[in-house]
């Protein structure tokens, strides 16, 4: 004869009460609806004086709540299962709930009697395990920190995170493992290293078929970090800082979706590119064969800091220093100082990084193409290279003579030749380029800049000589040019 299941509904609602009491035919299955109450204090009542193998709860009830009943199940030692009702907004709580000893939710929403069974069935099939004899646990624990996030695209929403780390517990559960939720999308397990086979490498390959099945049937992406080596339940527990800062290498797609801890160590030593010329070559790139091609650019670049690894917050060091030299070579009229550290620092993958950064610079250099780039892919090569050098060496006392010492070409030739293709002097390119910054910079620190520093910021070591281009440019010389600032300070 089957067994059967006794389950308890704890719900404030007397509408899902009722519905509940429908779903199933309770009588044609193997599980009865012992209960049905409206607060956690009665099912805890109830539960202390019958035998109850099921409980599903709702989180948000009076007199005694969801997660107090499951907490003090938990203190009873409540044998059984306990499943949790929830809404769309109820994360923190079902976290909360599964933390403390919950098996498993579901959505009020999307509950009926096919998703009911279901999830009974599967409540049975772990108080059947429970019932079964299992070798001991020992002493010792593989430490595993697993993270998941959403792919490109993924709607940001709790719950298919959520339902992954259901199904991270659930399927470690049989291993007695000790599992502790740390967030909205990590894990830290520490899996015994004794007893049903609890090898490393029969963890490794659960971790394998983890990530496999919540990439096929969840669409997200889920990455592990094992240690190969098992520590005393203390040691193993106080680890989660160590895998906390070593999963930052899972920032870089290439590298595998499951990996050891011990094989993860980042080089801090390698000889990197310069973010000066990194900056200067996709310029080149974005102006000669467009936004797409420079991106591939900066990509490769990401890929060689993959290989090494370098530690992903010293990658993303020198993009953000490439960033603000190409925000500093092309004036915008904003601060300079204060660009570079926008929403693409936060992506969770070098992919996401690289597509915010450059989306970033696709802005600062559009506005720069109605001037002399607007036809940059026809100048002659030479007048291109003179003209990136002056937007990226315009702020240090450069002379026409360094321009075209840097382009291979005579001087006058040089100044007559970048004369005649974008219709401007080059000298007078580079003074429009310093009194532009100039501009941004009195702008950005509200007139209270030391006018000195604001000329040798732009190149210029002449402060009276600066005044008097500025004022040229300006039609106000720069203390003038601050005073008319908004709340401005006394200029310096």
């Amino acid at each position: 004869m089957a067994a059967i299941y006794n389950v308890l509904l704890a719900d404030d609602e007397a509408v899902m009460r009722i519905a509940f009491s429908k779903m199933l035919d309770w009588d044609a299955s193997e599980f009865r609806l012992a209960a049905a109450v409206s607060n956690g204090a009665e099912a805890l009542a109830y539960i202390r004086e019958n035998h109850v193998d099921i409980v599903v709860t709702d989180l948000i009830m009076p007199v005694m709540d969801g997660l107090d009943l499951i907490q003090a199940l938990k203190d009873d030692g409540f044998g059984g299962v306990i499943l949790v009702l929830s809404n769309f907004s109820d994360f923190e709580l079902v976290r909360s709930a599964l933390t403390r000893g919950a098996a498993d939710y579901m959505l009020k929403l999307d509950i009926d009697g096919e998703a009911l069974a279901k999830q009974l069935n599967a409540a049975a099939a772990m108080i059947g395990e429970r019932n079964t004899p299992k070798a001991p646990r020992g002493d010792s624990f593989y430490p595993c920190l697993l993270s998941v996030r959403h792919k490109t695209g993924q709607a940001d929403t709790y719950d298919p995170a959520l339902r992954a780390m259901v199904v991270i517990k659930q399927m470690f559960a049989e291993t007695g493992a000790e599992i502790e939720l740390m967030g909205r999308f990590e894990a830290f397990l520490l899996i015994p290293g004794q007893g049903r086979g609890d090898t490393f490498e029969w963890v490794m390959d659960k971790l394998r078929q983890i990530v496999r099945q919540i990439q096929i049937y969840l669409n997200l992406n889920v990455r592990a970090l094992l240690s190969r080596k098992t520590a005393p339940f203390e040691q193993a527990s106080g680890m989660y800082p160590v895998f906390e800062k070593a999963s930052s290498v899972f920032f870089y797609p290439s590298i595998p979706e499951v990996r050891c801890l011990e094989d993860v160590s980042f080089v801090s030593h390698a000889k990197e590119p310069d973010p000066h010329d990194a900056a200067f070559r996709y310029v080149s790139i974005y102006y000669r064969q467009g936004g797409s091609q420079a991106e591939g650019y900066f990509s490769e670049l990401m890929e060689r800091f993959a290989a090494l690894p370098a530690n992903p917050s010293k990658a993303k060091e020198f993009f953000l220093a490439a960033l603000r030299v190409i925000d500093f070579a092309f004036p915008s009229g904003a601060d300079p100082r204060a660009k570079g550290e926008g929403s693409s620092v936060d992506a969770a993958s070098a992919d996401a990084f690289i597509a915010g950064l450059c989306g970033r610079l696709s802005g600062i250099l559009d506005r720069a193409s109605p001037g002399l780039f607007r036809q940059y892919g026809e100048y002659r090569k030479e007048v291109r290279d003179a003209l990136l050098f002056i937007h990226f060496h315009y702020q240090d006392k450069i002379t026409l003579d360094d321009v075209a010492g840097a382009v291979n070409l005579n001087r006058d030739y040089l100044c007559r030749l970048f004369k005649q293709e974008t219709s401007s002097g080059m000298f007078r390119h580079i003074n429009s380029l310093r009194m532009q910054r100039a501009a941004s910079l009195i702008i950005a620190d509200k007139g209270s800049s030391y006018m000195r520093e604001v000329a040798a910021s732009v190149g210029i070591g002449d402060q009276f000589y600066f005044a008097r281009v500025f004022k040229k440019y300006h039609g106000v010389s720069p203390s003038e040019y601050a005073k008319r600032l908004p709340g401005a300070e006394a200029p310096q």
